[in-house]
């Protein structure tokens, strides 16, 4: 879905090099982790996949469209349409309401208290902003961005401020969140990029030092709308389990296979009464033979 190429960004007060020939591909649901010491590019990449800071150089794609070809109109509909932000600074109307809030950016009042119920708020729906804690003005931007539908979320250090337990239950809304949205996270804290990461990306001098795949399944879980049962993902899956020193894998894939052959036997066997039956009335009808009780029985 997100697709740099050769990205370089420089910064013409001191004419430092801060994005240095970097390329980038984020295409599935998940948690990526930015991480980097000060100074390291991360603000700056981040504020480039936002397109907020559209000076640089190189290719940026989105779903497969580049986004430097686009009109003003066109840039003006994606950063409101597809990207939302959270970020450790905290905008929100202080003398508002929770709901009043969040009725800015939504009108429909059910879709607003279901996104409530699920960051934990709804009971707080009627509180002035100003008299929430850190951890649950944070929620209320999270809910923010869920009631915008974004393909990509933003956020820039969105629990630095909290402690961790009011940190850890923001990450636990945002990687709900990832199972059907992009998630790209700034961070200084490896723990939660540890805990909650699918991808880690390390910059170092506006380069990508690495870039880990940490929870592949997570990834790639949404993008399989195929449910059917598939007989050879199902035997590849118990032949890979047969192999791991187990008895009790073991028994699951003689178990498997006797169900497997059981099925193709049963289907055959009744193939087989088909043809039996169909010669047998035959055979019958044509030598006149009545009051003969048919019947079918297994081989």
């Amino acid at each position: 879905m997100i697709g740099l190429n050769k990205i370089n960004k420089i910064y013409k007060g001191n004419n430092s090099n801060t994005i240095k020939d970097l390329s980038l591909n984020i295409e599935s649901n998940g948690i990526t982790f930015i991480l980097g010491k000060s100074g390291s590019g991360k603000t700056t990449l981040l504020n480039i996949i936002s397109y907020l800071d559209n000076d640089f150089s190189g290719d940026y794609y989105f779903n497969d469209k580049n986004i430097r070809d686009f009109s003003l109109k066109e840039i003006e509909d994606f950063r409101k349409n597809q990207i939302s932000f959270i970020n450790q600074d905290i905008k929100l109307y202080e003398n508002l309401t929770v709901y009043e809030n969040l009725s800015i950016f939504c009108a429909e009042e059910d879709k607003i208290l279901e996104v409530l119920n699920i960051v934990g708020l709804i009971d707080f729906k009627n509180r002035k902003v100003s008299k929430l804690s850190g951890g649950q003005r944070q929620r209320v931007t999270i809910a923010r961005a869920m009631l915008r539908n974004s393909s990509v979320i933003i956020c820039d250090e969105p629990t630095s401020a909290l402690d961790q337990k009011n940190a850890y239950k923001v990450f636990d809304l945002l990687k709900k969140i990832s199972l059907n949205t992009i998630v790209i996270c700034v961070t200084h804290d490896k723990a939660l990029a540890n805990k909650y990461g699918d991808r880690i990306i390390t910059l170092s001098n506006g380069t990508i030092e690495s870039d880990t795949i940490i929870n592949k399944c997570s990834l790639n879980e949404n993008n399989n709308k195929n449910n059917k049962f598939n007989y050879k993902v199902l035997f590849k899956n118990s032949f890979l389990t047969f192999l791991k020193p187990s008895f009790a894998s073991i028994i699951i894939f003689i178990t498997i296979l006797a169900t497997l052959f059981t099925c193709i036997l049963c289907k055959y066997n009744y193939k087989l009464e088909d043809i039996r039956t169909d010669i047998e009335k035959d055979y019958y009808l044509n030598n006149n033979i009545e009051g003969y009780e048919f019947r079918i029985s297994k081989i």
